[in-house]
């Protein structure tokens, strides 16, 4: 009978270890040995979040993302698998973290993200 092996860096087996109901402390884990996050940082507590970012209108772009997750400080994460160099990575990682931004926001709610030499951007939802 032949025995089944994978890597954890297969994005169906990384999904299911980490991006599954009941794999919160696996994922937590995950997220403060990748962060280094030293004691008193670190997070206590993670939830799994719907994966799926679709737009505001029907002919946006709709992402699933590997794995996402929100910790007890609201902070959101993507984590995604890249084991091969892909030329478009860096763009595509910058469009999900833009979207994971947005769609934290609420109606009339305005952020503001600070840039080097006290140059700053503003970011409102209508």
């Amino acid at each position: 009978m032949p025995q089944l092996i994978t890597r954890l860096t297969h994005d169906v087996v990384f999904k299911f270890v980490f991006g599954s109901k009941g794999s919160e402390e696996p994922l937590r884990a995950l997220l403060n040995a990748l962060l280094e996050r030293r004691p008193g940082e670190r997070i206590e507590q993670v939830e799994i979040m719907n994966p799926g970012l679709g737009g505001a209108h029907l002919d946006d772009k709709h992402i699933i993302l590997d794995v996402r997750a929100r910790d007890e400080r609201r902070g959101a994460y993507n984590i995604e698998v890249q084991v091969a160099s892909e030329r478009h990575f860096e763009k595509r990682a910058t469009y999900y973290l833009t979207k994971i931004h947005a769609e934290q926001l609420h109606d009339g709610e305005t952020i503001t993200c600070g840039f080097r030499r006290g140059k700053a951007c503003t970011a409102s939802t209508c």
